[in-house]
């Protein structure tokens, strides 16, 4: 289920968080993967996610963007790695990044308080 105010956190993010050209569906991803992780967490529906957890999610998702090189996907800053002998550079594919951010997990220390304001049980 997509968040109910998915295109003006979108929006936020766009203008706290350099994008280039062509990575916007790059910060959907990112913010659908923190949406969906704070929804777990805290044991509410996506659609039923408190406004007031919105800067988080936000803040999470700049995180997500920024630990997995998201702004720099497809350009030369994507560097995977260097050699000096011989010269050798190679880069990170945009096959690697996707994975990891599915690697990644974007609740942090940094939000757990912020985020255990608004768990709720589940007796599942």
């Amino acid at each position: 289920m997509e968040h109910p105010r998915k295109a003006n956190l979108l929006n936020k993010i766009k203008a706290l968080y350099p994008l280039k050209e062509g990575q916007e569906e790059l910060a959907s991803f990112a913010l659908d993967k923190v949406t969906d992780a704070v929804s777990a967490y805290c044991n509410i529906t996506v659609a039923d996610l408190p406004a007031e957890l919105d800067n988080g999610i936000i803040g999470m998702a700049i995180q997500e963007l920024d630990s997995c090189l998201w702004s720099d996907a497809g350009t030369d800053s994507s560097v995977q790695s260097i050699t000096e002998g011989d010269v050798s550079v190679s880069f990170k594919s945009q096959a690697e990044l996707y994975q990891a951010l599915q690697d990644s997990n974007p609740i942090t220390d940094k939000y757990l308080n912020l985020l255990n304001s608004y768990r709720v049980l589940s007796y599942d």
